[in-house]
Parts: structure tokens; sequence; C-alpha cells
């Protein structure tokens, strides 16, 4: 992930260390849970996920920084990243592919495509198919939705 906007930002905000160290904590944590394609595993994080790691940095460091700036700056990378991770939704979703549960983590489904064996972690999944969401469970991806076969 390209986070040269932090750099950017930091340097045109005032030269102070608990700015730099806002930046690099946010940059961090999103370098570290939003791109994980190494592996061919997929991390996904979801608009509530950014948010509340953006919102717990910020009430963090307080009112020691400008944060009408760096809140527009980091709504804005936010925007970016879910723009991005959607598109490898999309190309993830294949129809009439057949995707078995790799792993459910408190209701964090992570899916892999039993053509490529691409792993990702799927951020819309049905909340009505969560019960049926099991280690080894196979769903199909029929019309835009997941549908529950094994």
């Amino acid at each position: 992930m390209n986070l040269d906007f932090l750099n950017n930002l930091a340097n045109n905000l005032k030269e102070n260390e608990v700015v730099q160290n806002f930046m690099k904590e946010i940059g961090e944590y999103l370098e570290n849970n939003i791109q994980k394609d190494e592996t061919r595993n997929i991390s996904i994080a979801s608009r509530n996920t950014i948010r509340n790691k953006k919102n717990e940095i910020l009430k963090k460091y307080g009112n020691e920084i400008e944060t009408e700036e760096i809140k527009a700056e980091i709504s804005k990378m936010e925007n970016e990243v879910l723009e991005r991770q959607e598109q490898k939704l999309k190309e993830f979703r294949k129809e009439g592919h057949l995707y078995r549960v790799e792993e459910d983590r408190e209701n964090r489904i992570f899916l892999a495509d039993t053509t490529t064996n691409i792993v990702l972690e799927e951020v819309d999944f049905p909340k009505e198919l969560l019960n049926k969401a099991k280690e080894g469970a196979i769903f199909q991806y029929k019309d835009g939705q997941y549908h529950f076969c094994s």
C-alpha cells in the first residue's frame, strides 16, 4: 500500500512529534491489517474496522493535534482503500464458482475459491447464512449472491 500521502500530510502539518506518532500508528495499522497479498491470502478490512481504528487513534491523541485536516486525509485514504478492496472482491467473486469456508472467526468468514485456491475474507457475507458458514462448508456464487451447497 502506498502511504505517501501520510508523509506529505505530516510534512505539511506542524513539525510535531504527536502528529508524527499519529501518522506512523495509523499507517502501520492499515499496512498490517489491510494488505496481505504475499501468501495469496487477502485480508479485507470493513469500513467500520478502519473507522474504529481511526477514532481510537484520534481519541488517543485528543486535542494535541489539529484533527480536522487529519480526519479529512484519513477519510480520503479510507475511501481509496475501500475502493481497491471492492475491486479485489469483485475479481474474487466469480459466477458459478464454489467457495469453501476456510475459517470462521467471530463471524469473520474466510473463503477459498475451490478453482484458484485464493483465500479471501468476505466482508459482505450474508448474515442469514452465517449459521451455515462453518469450516469446510461449500457455497456457490450465483446471480451475485452466495448460496449454501453443503
